[in-house]
């Protein structure tokens, strides 16, 4: 009798080690988003040129085919959404297509200069997330996105005629609408800070000493759309970005507060707190780092 009872007490306590290590958590939901295929954006830029005959400049804008996807995850699990996390997305631009008229004197008339931007396209560097209004609108705070493409600079009667990689991190607000209908997760009425580019002085040719643009791009008529399913975070997943990483590490390590301590340490909240015990005893410890452990080497 005995025995039979030891051995269900091995039993529970080993479906319980099982139930911690393989833990799931299912909450939020998410969704894989890319552009209906006829948005467009209007890229506008202005650029600033100083030469021997001084600085003056000028503004441009073209209609661009916009293209791109991304992974949003949005709480509770149906909508109204209250909370939206971007664990990525980019927006890629094409060609696009400038001219400025610069220098422009009575009689003489204008200088033209000729800009074609290829591969532009902005990305994400990494996930960010804000509360959603009722409205479904949202607003993310200084988001950084790394702008890339090549540009190509002619005019000026000759003396312009260079290429320049356009590869610099932007950080600005980026804002939008996330809205939620049959299964189906829209994110539309986009805005984004402009992107700033500044030439290097060494690659400019002679005779220019500054070159300078600032590109703004116009979202309105870019739609992001996919189907929204409930997410299953992976045990260990502090941050919720669907994986466990050195990130949910230092999370894990901000909480980490030993034996029989009971209150969050300086730097974890309440609820990270509880998510970081893993052992549920209500403290977090060597024990709770043991499954922690666990799950970071089981991760995908």
């Amino acid at each position: 009798m005995r025995t039979t009872r030891m051995q269900i007490q091995w039993f529970l306590a080993a479906c319980l080690l099982v139930f911690l290590l393989t833990a799931r958590v299912w909450a939020d939901s998410g969704a894989d988003i890319a552009t209906l295929p006829d948005s467009a954006a209007t890229v506008s830029a202005t650029i600033s040129v100083t030469t021997a005959l001084g600085s003056d400049s000028d503004n441009d804008s073209d209609t661009v085919t916009a293209g791109g996807a991304g992974y949003v995850i949005v709480e509770p699990t149906n909508p109204d959404w209250t909370h939206a996390r971007i664990l990525d997305i980019y927006i890629a631009f094409g060609t696009v297509q400038l001219d400025f008229d610069l220098f422009c004197l009575p009689i003489i008339g204008c200088q033209d200069l000729d800009v074609t931007i290829e591969n532009l396209a902005l990305t994400s560097t990494e996930p960010f997330e804000t509360d959603v209004a009722s409205d479904g609108s949202v607003v993310f705070v200084g988001v950084s996105f790394h702008a890339t493409g090549q540009a190509q600079v002619m005019g000026l009667n000759g003396i312009v005629d260079e290429s320049f990689l356009i590869d610099n991190t932007n950080t600005g607000d980026f804002s939008g609408r996330i809205t939620g209908d049959a299964g189906a997760l829209t994110f539309d009425e986009l805005a984004t800070d402009p992107v700033d580019y500044n030439a290097d002085p060494t690659d400019l040719p002679d005779g220019v000493t500054a070159l300078s643009f600032t590109i703004n791009m116009n979202l309105t008529n870019v739609i992001f759309t996919g189907t929204y399913a409930e997410v299953m975070y992976p045990a260990g997943d502090l941050d919720k970005d669907l994986n466990v990483g050195l990130t949910d590490f230092e999370l894990f390590h901000a909480c980490f507060a030993g034996p029989d301590s009971f209150i969050p340490p300086v730097g974890c909240d309440a609820e990270m707190f509880a998510a970081a015990d893993f052992s549920l005893d209500g403290d977090v410890d060597v024990e709770d780092f043991g499954f922690f452990q666990t799950y970071m080497l089981s991760a995908d």
